[in-house]
């Protein structure tokens, strides 16, 4: 339960002294019942700086240097931060001229160039393969996939209850599919092919009506349609 009322002189001495020995607001909040809002308004009334407060006369300290004509690593030194710091600050502040930043810039231009030429080529990919080749996280896929007009597929466990027990056993088999995120470019037929492959290989091919029901509801779950689906199995098929 939150208190209300204001904190008297004996408990403002009281946050001042616990915010020194945990250095956390939502810490004293939580251990007195206040608003955070009211620790932070009496420890800055007494003078004691908050990391936001920090963190804002730092930027604008960098951003007075740099203005002054010097450079990013001129700053760190000057400083005592680091340089990595320095330029986070002026790029917060809208300062982009610096040369990492340029040069990132054209980094994730290049890479999604190729990821985009590698879908061309290739076709669908793995996001693990695309990782490995582009040399990239996970979360930098994920963002070029908009700009490169491509779309990622990735199945979840959304499949039909209230099967007999025996199909407990291929739904559990169905997990094999959960680690597989796809990628491919939008409306590229090669998609169904390399989904049916991957069924295939996993000896996922549904045996009967039930099976089928399952795994169709899981293709359906990723956002494919009635239409596309029914290429997956045809390519199934060809492939038996």
């Amino acid at each position: 339960m939150i208190i209300s009322r204001k904190p008297g002189p004996e408990e403002e001495r009281l946050i001042i002294e616990m915010y020194k020995k945990y250095g956390k607001v939502i810490v004293i909040a939580k251990t007195l019942h206040h608003d955070p809002k009211i620790i932070r308004r009496i420890l800055v009334k007494h003078g004691i700086k908050l990391p936001s407060q920090r963190s804002k006369e730092l930027r604008e300290k960098i951003v007075s240097l740099y203005k002054q004509g010097l450079s990013g690593k001129q700053i760190s030194k000057m400083l005592g931060i680091n340089y990595q710091t320095v330029l986070y600050h002026l790029h917060k502040a809208g300062f982009k001229s610096e040369r990492i930043f340029v040069k990132n810039k054209l980094m994730a231009k290049k890479r999604k160039q190729l990821m985009k030429e590698l879908l061309e080529s290739k076709g669908p990919m793995l996001v693990t393969d695309l990782i490995r080749i582009l040399n990239i996280s996970y979360s930098s896929i994920i963002s070029y996939i908009r700009d490169i007009d491509a779309e990622k597929i990735v199945f979840t466990n959304k499949t039909p209850r209230g099967r007999p027990k025996y199909y407990k056993y291929y739904k559990d088999k169905l997990r094999r599919l959960w680690r597989y995120h796809i990628v491919s470019l939008k409306h590229d037929p090669r998609l169904y092919e390399f989904i049916a492959k991957i069924i295939v290989e996993n000896n996922l091919v549904p045996e009967d009506r039930y099976e089928r029901s399952i795994l169709t509801r899981m293709l359906r779950h990723t956002g494919l349609t009635e239409e596309e689906v029914s290429r997956i199995y045809m390519h199934i098929e060809t492939m038996k």
